[in-house]
Order: C-alpha cells, then sequence, then structure tokens
C-alpha cells in the first residue's frame, strides 16, 4: 500500500517547516551532547596528528554537499522508516556503549556514522538516506578507521616506493643496491619505513579528491579517473622523494636528512597529490551537454508533506532512543579497580637486579598517558649492567586513557612477538628497538589484562572489552624493560639478561595486578 502524503497550504507549510527547524535544532543539540565524548576524542587526533589533520575539512565538506542538493532534496516525499531506522539508531546505540566500556575508539566513532544514517531514516526515509548516501558516506574519511585498515597495505608500498625511488637513482648516477626496503649507499643506508610508504597520505589525498571531483566533474567516469590520477601522481613523488633524500646523501651531506629533509616525509606526498587534483580538475573539466550528464536521476520536483503526527512520532523515538543510550552508557559505567599493593612497594633487590632508590638516570622512551599509577626504576647488577623497568597502571579504562590507543600502536610498527619464561609459565611478549636519537634500545614490552599478560594489540583489545561486559571492569597496565645496545655490545645476550630479568620480576608484578 503507498503512503499517503498530504499536500497542505503555502501558508501552512510555512508553519509546519518553521515547527520542523525547532525540531530539528532540538534534535541536534541532543545529538551533540550524546556524543559529544566522540567528538572531542576525534577533534584531539585531527589536531595532534598530521597524517588525520583533513579530519577538519571532511564535515564541512559533507554539509556543503547536502546544501548544493537541497533543490533535489525537496523534491523527495518524507516518508518516515520505523523499522529500519530504529533498528540501525537502535545498532549505533549499542556499538557506542561497547565501545564506550570497553575502550574502543574505533567503535565509539563508527557509531556516530551510523547514527547519523538511522536518524535520517528514522525521519525522513530511504529516499533520502538513498540521495544522502555519498554526504554521510564521506564522513567516515574524519574517523581514523581508513587508518587502522591502511596498517595492513604498507609494506607493499614501501617496496614500490623503495624499488622504484632506487631505479629513479640509478637514472641519475647515484651507485645504489636494493636489499628488501633497505637502499643501500657507498656511504650510508637509507630504510624505507612504514612512515616513509605514503599510505597515510594518500588517505588525505582521496578524501581531499572525492568532494573535489564531485564539485568539479559532471560525471563518475571522470570522477574516478581524476582522483585515481592523483593518487598515482602522489605514489610517483613519493618514489621521487626517496631518491632526492639518496641523491642529496651521495652527493652532498648523508647526516643531514635525518634533520630538516625528513619533514618531506609525508608532507611532500600530500602536497603534490593536491596539486595534481587542482591541475587534474582544470583539465578533466569540460561544459556539460547531452551526452554528458549527471549521473544521479533527477527526482520528481511535486513537493510532498507526510503526516505531521507520523513525524513528531519519529522524531520523539529518536529523541528517546538518543537520551537511552547516553544513561544506558552512565549506568554501565565500569567501576574503577585500584591496586592493593601500590607500584612503587616493589622489591629493591630483584634476584641480581639491585635498585639503588635514586629515580631514573636512563631517558623514558614511552609511557602511557593519564595513568593511575606509574613505576620507574633502573636496576643495577654486578657487572654494572642496568635494566630499565617502566609500568603503567589504569585503574579503569575510558576515552583519552586507553592501554591500546594510536601511540602504543607505534611501538608495534617494527615489533615481533618473543617467547618468554615467567614464574607462571611461557607468555609472548612484544621485541623492538628504538632510538631517541642519540643512543639505541632494546625495549621488552606487554600488557597486562586480568591476570593474563598479552603482547598482541588486537588481544588486549578483545580482552578489555570482554571484561567490560562480562566482569564490568577495563582496569589494566603496560609493562615494558629497556636496556642500552652499544655498537659492540651483544644484541642476543642483552635479551636474554632481559628475559632473565622478566622472569626474576614477573612474581612481583603478578603480586599487585592480579590481586
Amino acid at each position: 500500500m503507498k503512503e499517503m502524503t498530504i499536500t497542505k497550504p503555502l501558508s501552512e507549510r510555512k508553519s509546519i517547516s518553521k515547527k520542523r527547524w525547532i525540531q530539528f535544532a532540538v534534535l541536534f543539540g541532543i545529538f551533540i551532547y550524546s556524543y559529544a565524548p566522540v567528538l572531542s576524542g576525534l577533534i584531539s587526533v585531527w589536531w595532534g596528528s598530521s597524517e588525520h589533520s583533513h579530519g577538519f575539512l571532511v564535515p564541512l565538506f559533507s554539509i556543503y554537499l547536502v546544501w548544493i542538493m537541497r533543490a533535489q532534496l525537496k523534491g523527495i516525499p518524507i516518508i518516515p522508516d520505523y523499522v529500519l531506522g530504529i533498528l540501525l539508531t537502535t545498532f549505533a546505540g549499542i556499538i557506542y556503549i561497547i565501545g564506550e566500556q570497553g575502550g574502543l575508539e574505533l567503535l565509539r566513532d563508527l557509531s556516530l556514522v551510523a547514527s547519523i544514517a538511522g536518524m535520517v531514516l528514522l525521519l525522513l526515509g530511504v529516499k533520502y538516506l538513498r540521495a544522502l548516501a555519498l554526504p554521510i558516506a564521506y564522513l567516515l574519511f574524519m574517523i581514523p578507521v581508513l587508518g587502522a585498515f591502511s596498517d595492513r597495505i604498507h609494506w607493499p608500498f614501501q617496496l614500490f616506493s623503495a624499488k622504484l625511488g632506487t631505479k629513479l637513482m640509478e637514472l641519475t648516477g647515484v651507485p645504489v643496491l636494493l636489499e628488501s626496503q633497505y637502499i643501500v649507499l657507498p656511504n650510508t643506508t637509507l630504510k624505507v619505513a612504514v612512515e616513509c610508504s605514503g599510505v597515510r597520505y594518500l588517505i588525505s589525498v582521496i578524501a581531499v579528491g572525492i568532494p573535489l571531483a564531485y564539485f568539479s566533474q559532471r560525471t563518475l567516469l571522470r570522477r574516478a579517473m581524476l582522483v585515481s590520477v592523483a593518487v598515482l601522481i602522489a605514489l610517483f613523488a613519493n618514489s621521487a622523494r626517496i631518491a632526492f633524500i639518496g641523491f642529496w646523501a651521495h652527493h652532498f651531506n648523508a647526516e643531514i636528512i635525518h634533520g630538516p629533509f625528513h619533514i618531506l616525509q609525508g608532507f611532500f606526498v600530500s602536497v603534490i597529490g593536491f596539486i595534481a587534483l587542482f591541475i587534474g580538475a582544470l583539465f578533466f573539466h569540460q561544459k556539460m551537454d547531452k551526452a554528458d550528464s549527471p549521473d544521479s536521476p533527477v527526482e520528481d520536483k511535486r513537493i510532498s508533506q507526510t503526516s505531521g503526527f507520523r513525524f513528531n512520532i519519529s522524531w520523539v523515538v529518536a529523541v528517546g532512543l538518543l537520551l537511552l543510550m547516553s544513561a544506558s552508557s552512565s549506568l554501565l559505567r565500569t567501576e574503577p579497580v585500584p591496586l592493593k599493593t601500590k607500584l612503587n612497594d616493589l622489591t629493591a633487590s630483584i634476584g641480581e637486579w639491585k635498585w639503588d632508590g635514586l629515580n631514573s638516570s636512563l631517558p623514558l622512551l614511552f609511557k602511557i598517558e593519564g595513568a593511575d599509577e606509574e613505576l620507574l626504576r633502573v636496576y643495577q647488577n654486578a657487572a654494572g649492567e642496568r635494566i630499565t623497568l617502566y609500568a603503567g597502571y589504569y585503574e579503569s579504562q575510558r576515552q583519552g586513557k586507553e592501554l591500546v590507543n594510536y601511540l602504543t600502536k607505534q611501538l608495534h610498527k617494527e615489533a615481533e612477538e618473543v617467547e618468554v619464561l615467567t614464574a607462571s609459565g611461557s607468555v609472548m611478549v612484544n621485541k623492538t628497538l628504538l632510538n631517541d636519537g642519540k643512543k639505541t634500545y632494546s625495549v621488552l614490552f606487554w600488557y597486562e589484562m586480568s591476570g593474563r599478560k598479552m603482547a598482541d594489540l588486537h588481544k588486549a583489545k578483545f580482552a578489555t572489552l570482554s571484561d567490560a561486559i562480562i566482569k564490568r571492569r577495563t582496569n589494566g597496565a603496560f609493562v615494558m624493560v629497556t636496556s642500552e645496545v652499544n655498537p659492540s655490545d651483544d644484541f642476543a645476550n642483552i635479551v636474554k639478561k632481559q628475559q632473565r630479568f622478566i622472569y626474576d620480576i614477573s612474581p612481583e608484578l603478578d603480586r599487585r595486578f592480579y590481586n
């Protein structure tokens, strides 16, 4: 049965229009209030990370897309879809609560976009959601979700950039040897690291390219061609950047590449991609003719209005679902779990290792933000060898206080899992090398979650989520053992001593974290 629509006199439609604006304004205010933690978290990521700084522009582009579609939207009848709208909005609320309780930023962020789509369905209907699919889907670019998936494709892009960069260096007469992602020059060796793959900055190019292509090109084919060409040029620019650094290092100064030239790492890729986008937009642009028409269908321009009662019901349900989500998140908030035995009460003598009672003299390479308790000590054996122990503990994880976040993920980039024996059995920890600009350090680190030692960040996230749902607690700790590595040192022997230290210290840590 077709939905009955009511066409009303112009004067009455104006009155209803004003009422609708008031309803939308109230709903918008409640939506902002409900998702304030998510929005503040996203702003912090945009502000603190250059690879996600385009997030500030994404909502503006999305709103502008809706604005230029306003004539088309006026011709679409408002037919709220109760069933699909309630289902999608409820689903968005559930993943928000799970993300909030489990400290999963990605779920909270995705909930925001899903909730917007659900509200459109609930208030305006399927036809409106279909028309607004691009502006809503485009909001995904403001979420670091693409960065999480891009981690899997860094390696092939590293190899591609290193190979093409090497070929360009050979064309300029630079003697060079390529070994995997390492570029060996006569006077130095360059490493095409994860940051040098250019993948994350390509996301910025794509994010800016989509609205530019939509505004400047009339067909889907031209839009796709514009974005694709910009991405390809940016990829070539990344290899050219590597070749330039290699050329400079060979002919001039190999040390300076670690200073100002390193800034070219991502900035260069993004700028070249943006330039390619704007030049490409001018190149592909042509006046629209009969054979070159927009790919979107033309809607019926007759304006229809649904029953005011039906829309009001949808509005009340939407407001109720948002308030229910906020209330449920507060009621289900996990309880903090303070340590019964303080970390600073840790014994000063552990096996062959002793702490002299003084503060650490080694630099702190990493620490978790906002820890409820922290421990930093340097232990030394009779031979004068030193090991730095750092432990940070959260009584409860929440927005801005997560063990696994974009900062801890940086430690995992070059890390590998190794087996370590503890007093309670063998466990897996992460092993990596870190450099503070002057010295190199061997680092072993892991997570302490509800009586379990974990190396994998995804397992640690899942453990946090399951603890939040089942035990209503999200306490956990991050532990790091660090040793300085000199050029003459036996690295394998240093790691073995760190492993023995972990065996000796594990009973003391277990008594604190698992009690």
